[in-house]
């Protein structure tokens, strides 16, 4: 046997045939690396990156590969390429890595051709190149090498360079698969588990996701982590945390999220939502803008406190400027609401609009709208419409149903009641509840479609299954009234109180009525007094003047013109002509110091109400 046959020999046991180096070994690597065989210095680098027989040290790794590499040795410059690109022993350097991968490439090393076609077909580190991407894919699967099997069945899977085929695909990732490949037994598990392909099953992706798991792929241990969380099978539940923390030690990127999520579910463990958070607090604090997402997200559920409100604001700004267009959409919707911040509709629609331009037709759509009507920024609304269009045609059903209604009044386009009845239907019929309500008054008020109670009341029924408020006021004042239905008062208070629960100023105004009157409900001053003034706190004038009425002229005989008239004062603020005009003839009936006190009162109220 000649010494170089020799050192591959040896270096083929320090790559991986055997667990351990004796010592015996380890010193004859040394003499033939210091003598300068490549095969040797490669085979000594492996030993110092898995501390077998020597101290784990990826410094003296990297610079015996370098030694190999130097010397064109291909193996080893496919291993510096490594290196590089991880930064193991050295400074990550991709550039250098590419490099180094087409040294190897040049000397047609098979598994070099196929990870420096992977590069130009995916453009990680260079120019993306995707036929010459594939021509070297196809050359190193043309020799046998598993990874070039791999990158030509993520080709076909992905269309780089030639139609999509998923049956193609999957029979180029099985051949890798075969040879023991994990990365490519993670990305056919993943194919089938997609069911594009012909014969998708999630069974043999599982045992595909345990076999690349199992040679340490880190995605794949979240994957099998996933199908296993699925089953209704304790021990299952259980090994998929266990997989899930196998995913966070092996450095896999969604690996500490997936594990916050089984504890919040109690996946394999005991429900917590503080554990939880653990992790995802973890995650945010090690960069992930989505484990800032996650964490802001769970810290605004339920009945957050101002302190939880407040902290998931910092969250949730550190993921937004992070550039996640989810977190970008619900910082802007918290800033125009004022949810446990104060209220910036400028800064709200800069938000929207940066979640538009990355990827959320949702952000779009809102940016368009605030533009439109001059939300935080000067009214154009041609160029908001312009927005909402594209989004709308991006497939969103929130922009189709504000597209509607601008057609519907005329918005910012021409009006075309056709157009509106349209877009309202592709986005009800998708399931949007604010479209399913507009397209039923459309049809109960015959605007661009013939007059239909029938098909009014299915849709707005579909809007009122899915909890919309004005719609199951809408229902409820059908009821109340007897329009197309049985007069039932009982039934329409059950609406009401669904409504009003939800926080339908609206609602809430009819059930006060139906409590002061006691139709459909026991009579009740107190609480449709209640009622009334929770809805005018709204900012909901109709509500205001409904309350100043009822403190003017009290059933019970307890009136109180100057609260009444308060009242009167703040809902003239909101240009309500009726308003103005009950005002003028109560301020009549008042002395001047009951007008002055009843202005005071005014000023103390209008600290509690929201503006509409």
């Amino acid at each position: 046997m000649t010494r170089s046959i020799l050192w591959l020999v040896i270096a083929a046991f320090a790559l991986g045939c055997v667990s351990t180096s004796a010592p015996s070994d380890v010193v004859q690597l040394q003499r033939g690396a210091s003598a300068g065989d490549p095969a040797a210095q490669l085979a000594l680098a492996e030993l110092y990156l898995r501390a077998d027989g020597v101290e784990h040290d990826p410094t003296k790794a990297f610079d015996w590969v370098s030694r190999a590499a130097r010397q064109g040795y291909a193996p080893a410059q496919v291993e510096l390429a490594r290196l590089l690109r991880t930064g193991t022993g050295t400074p990550r350097d991709v550039a250098a890595s590419v490099d180094w991968l087409q040294a190897a490439a040049d000397q047609q090393d098979p598994h070099a051709l196929a990870l420096y076609g992977g590069v130009l077909l995916e453009g990680t580190g260079a120019d993306a190149d995707p036929v010459a991407g594939l021509e070297l894919a196809r050359a190193a699967a043309d020799a046998g090498d598993p990874t070039g099997y791999y990158y030509v069945g993520l080709a076909h899977e992905r269309g780089i360079g030639l139609p999509v085929d998923a049956t193609e695909a999957l029979r180029w990732y099985s051949l890798a698969s075969e040879a023991g490949l994990a990365q490519a037994q993670n990305a056919q598990g993943l194919l089938l588990v997609s069911g594009d392909a012909a014969w998708g099953d999630p069974d043999p992706a599982l045992a595909l996701f345990r076999s690349a798991a199992e040679a340490g792929n880190a995605e794949a241990m979240l994957n099998l982590a996933r199908g296993l969380a699925a089953s209704d099978q304790p021990e299952d539940q259980q090994e998929a945390l266990v997989w899930a923390q196998e995913g966070v030690t092996a450095g896999a990127s969604d690996a500490l999220l997936l594990v916050g999520e089984l504890h919040q579910r109690g996946v394999g463990v005991a429900p917590s939502v503080d554990e939880a958070r653990l992790w995802w607090t973890r995650a945010a604090e090690e960069g992930s803008p989505a484990g800032a997402y996650r964490l802001a997200r769970s810290l605004r559920e339920g009945d957050a406190s101002p302190e939880d409100l407040e902290a998931s604001l910092v969250w949730l700004r550190r993921a937004a400027e992070s550039g996640d267009a989810d977190a970008q959409l619900d910082l802007a919707i918290a800033l125009e609401n004022g949810e446990g911040v104060a209220a910036d509709p400028a800064a709200s629609t800069e938000w929207y609009r940066r979640a538009g331009k990355n990827g959320s037709t949702t952000g779009q759509a809102f940016y368009g709208r605030n533009l439109s009507l001059g939300v935080g920024v000067p009214a154009d609304p041609e160029a908001g419409m312009r927005e909402i269009l594209a989004a709308a045609e991006a497939g969103d059903t929130q922009a189709q149903t504000l597209a509607a209604y601008a057609y519907q009044f005329g918005r910012g386009v021409t009006p075309d009641l056709s157009r509106a009845v349209d877009l309202y239907r592709e986005a009800a019929d998708a399931g949007d509840a604010e479209a399913q309500f507009n397209l039923g008054l459309m049809y109960a008020n015959g605007q661009g479609v013939f007059r239909s109670l029938a098909l009014a009341r299915r849709w707005i029924d579909l809007a009122a299954a899915q909890g919309l408020s004005q719609a199951q006021n809408f229902i409820g004042a059908t009821y109340w009234l007897g329009r197309g239905v049985q007069r039932d008062p009982a039934l329409a208070v059950e609406w009401f109180m669904r409504a009003a629960d939800q926080g339908d100023a609206e609602a809430m105004r009819n059930l006060a009525v139906a409590y002061i009157r006691g139709e459909g409900i026991e009579k009740d001053m107190v609480t449709g007094e209640s009622w009334l003034e929770r809805s005018s706190k709204l900012g909901f004038p109709p509500s205001q003047l409904a309350l100043a009425q009822f403190y003017r002229t009290r059933p019970d005989g307890e009136a109180d013109a100057v609260r009444g008239y308060a009242w009167l004062l703040i809902c003239r603020e909101a240009g309500s002509r009726d308003c103005a005009e009950a005002a003028e003839a109560a301020a009549s009936k008042m002395s001047a110091a009951e007008r002055e006190q009843a202005a005071r009162l005014a000023d103390e109220l209008r600290v509690a109400i929201e503006k509409p």
